[in-house]
């Protein structure tokens, strides 16, 4: 994956995803709708800048999504991933839930395909 992006990093989710998936080596594009909360999620995440874009977003709005995805075209060529964060469960879970996202968009999940990745905390489902 050489690039991927993430909205909602209010949650604690959307950073979550982009932390993992610049550590896994993708560039990285934020949306939300609060530009300071998408300026410190992105020092947070590339104090240089150089992997990292911000796009101020309402999710809700159809050409406000269309241009965060011109955006993020426009500053790293494609995108690789798109992943839409909304937070329910105990927020300890962004971390393993942000992984999985990145691990099934990246080339080495290539061969799972049409999956329901349930992390549900161990609690039974009946």
């Amino acid at each position: 994956m050489s690039s991927a992006a993430s909205d909602d990093v209010v949650s604690g989710l959307g950073s979550e995803i982009g932390r993992a998936a610049y550590r896994d080596g993708a560039n990285v594009v934020l949306a939300a709708r609060t530009p300071a909360t998408l300026e410190a999620a992105a020092k947070e995440i590339d104090p240089t800048g150089e992997r990292v874009e911000i796009v101020p977003t309402d999710i809700t709005d159809e050409a406000q999504c269309q241009a965060l995805a011109a955006a993020a075209s426009q500053r790293f060529g494609r995108v690789d991933a798109m992943a839409q964060a909304w937070m329910w469960g105990p927020p300890a879970e962004s971390f393993i839930k942000a992984e999985a996202v990145v691990f099934l968009a990246s080339d080495r999940a290539r061969l799972i395909t049409g999956q329901y990745l349930m992390i549900n905390s161990g609690q039974l489902m009946t």
